[in-house]
């Protein structure tokens, strides 16, 4: 019992019930080792609260905690592969993993975690981009020979640029 407990605390995030950063580096790294060896792609989706700092300054920390909960939610009623992983990467940013899944039915996914948020409008009263809570999302399928930090570079930065013009939405990285 104390064992399972322990592998709990080290595998999850404690807010969220979600892996943490390092499940899901870890579980990733062998996503990229068996798509290596049998040549089956994978695509990480990389996701951001959109002005969540403004969301926490409003509504306050305790709110912000429901808010991020929520958000979980919503990644995991979107993610429906039982191989798929979805980790709260830090702070206001989640991950997800969707193995043997190439950039289309990655897209989708984008699409879906999208529309589910936006079906729950949790009010966001300091958002410049809608009245309700948003996500930007940078995603990319797995390239043979790329490690993981390559890949994650690469979501960041489409993450960024989905930020860059204009929040609520997703990009492909490049």
């Amino acid at each position: 019992m104390l064992a399972r407990k322990m592998d709990a605390m080290a595998h999850r995030d404690p807010l969220t019930g979600l892996a943490n950063r390092r499940h899901f580096d870890r579980v990733c790294k062998h996503a990229i080792a068996q798509g290596t060896t049998l040549e089956v792609p994978l695509t990480v989706i990389l996701l951001d609260v959109d002005f969540f700092k403004r969301y926490n300054d409003r509504y306050g920390h305790q709110a912000g905690d429901e808010c991020l909960i929520l958000v979980a939610e919503c990644l995991e009623e979107s993610v429906r592969e039982p191989g798929d992983l979805v980790a709260r990467y830090g702070g206001e940013e989640f991950v997800v993993l969707l193995q043997e899944t190439n950039l289309a039915a990655g897209e989708r996914v984008a699409q879906r975690i999208r529309s589910t948020l936006a079906t729950r409008a949790l009010p966001h009263e300091g958002s410049d981009v809608a009245p309700h809570l948003t996500l930007s999302q940078g995603f990319a399928q797995w390239r043979q020979g790329e490690s993981l930090v390559m890949l994650l570079e690469r979501v960041d930065g489409a993450l960024y640029q989905a930020k860059e013009e204009g929040r609520n939405g997703y990009r492909l990285a490049s």
